[in-house]
């Protein structure tokens, strides 16, 4: 048997139930009710627009039965599938949980790929054969050469400095950057 219960901040205009139906309790301003369309949303979360006094507003459907149905005490602010799958909106399937909670929730299902730093395309020596990569020589303020680096992402990650000054010697629109001339080869 559906529980239905009215909408936070929608009362006497929706209802929602349990086994995540919606209903509109004035449809067309003629106090019929009828069952509400859902469609796929944003990252393939169903959804909802509902209106009130003229405005109309966007819900994840998952949110919606979670702030129903789910108490939450500790303020949490995202809601998790349990199973992983975002199209079950059971409330037995749902819970309130941290943002730290609901990344390793994914890991652990296996819904996110964890990737070591040889995988991840922006650590290791990946600038240095990318195609829009910079080859940047390093001199002092006597010109004198230090050594070439083959990125700019290299040089922020092994000095620790903004990139962006140094990409700004390199197009003459500045002198030098951290103590040093920076010049393209």
């Amino acid at each position: 048997m559906e529980n239905w219960k009215p909408l936070l901040w929608y009362e006497g205009l929706y209802e929602i139930s349990d086994l995540w139906n919606i209903k509109s309790l004035n449809y067309r301003r003629t106090w019929k009710k009828k069952l509400m369309k859902h469609t796929m949303g944003y990252q393939k979360y169903f959804s909802l627009m509902l209106c009130k006094e003229w405005k109309v507003k966007r819900f994840l459907f998952h949110r919606l039965v979670a702030q129903v149905f789910i108490p939450n005490p500790e303020n949490k602010p995202q809601v998790n599938h349990k199973n992983g799958v975002k199209k079950d909106n059971r409330v037995e399937n749902l819970e309130w949980c941290t943002p730290m909670e609901n990344i390793h929730h994914a890991h652990a299902t296996g819904l996110t790929k964890v990737r070591s730093w040889k995988e991840n395309k922006m650590s290791g020596r990946f600038w240095e054969n990318h195609n829009r990569a910079i080859t940047v020589n390093q001199f002092t303020k006597d010109n004198i050469f230090i050594r070439t680096w083959h990125s700019l992402i290299d040089i922020q990650r092994e000095i620790g400095v903004n990139n962006k000054n140094i990409s700004a010697c390199i197009r003459w629109k500045r002198k030098s950057a951290w103590g040093f001339i920076w010049k393209y080869l």
